[in-house]
């Protein structure tokens, strides 16, 4: 998804027989980073190793601090790879996180 901003320009000639009005518009568009990034996913008593990989498949993010212990997770969630990670440190006390690129 992109955003995007418009910048309008009016411009008002009088005192002419002729009046002139100048409109100029510029289109500023950027692509949202891989943090804002939304996308819906869902998983029914799925083992958090594969939620994980799943995260980090569909939102192009790498997640640390993993833990080794099965924990199946049932969850359906809309939002950026943040927000998921959070919710599922929240809801099952894990310390999950987003790798930041050095």
């Amino acid at each position: 998804m992109a955003a995007s901003a418009s910048i309008f320009y009016f411009s008002t000639t009088t005192g002419h027989s002729d009046s002139k009005e100048t409109v100029a518009q510029v289109n500023i568009q950027e692509e949202k980073s891989i943090e804002e990034k939304t996308a819906k996913i869902e998983f029914k008593n799925t083992p958090l190793k594969e939620v994980v990989a799943e995260i980090e498949r569909v939102y192009q993010v790498r997640i640390e601090n993993v833990p080794q212990e099965e924990i199946l997770i049932t969850i359906s969630y809309e939002g950026t790879a943040s927000d998921v990670v959070e919710t599922i440190n929240e809801l099952f006390n894990t310390k999950l996180n987003i790798a930041t690129e050095d």
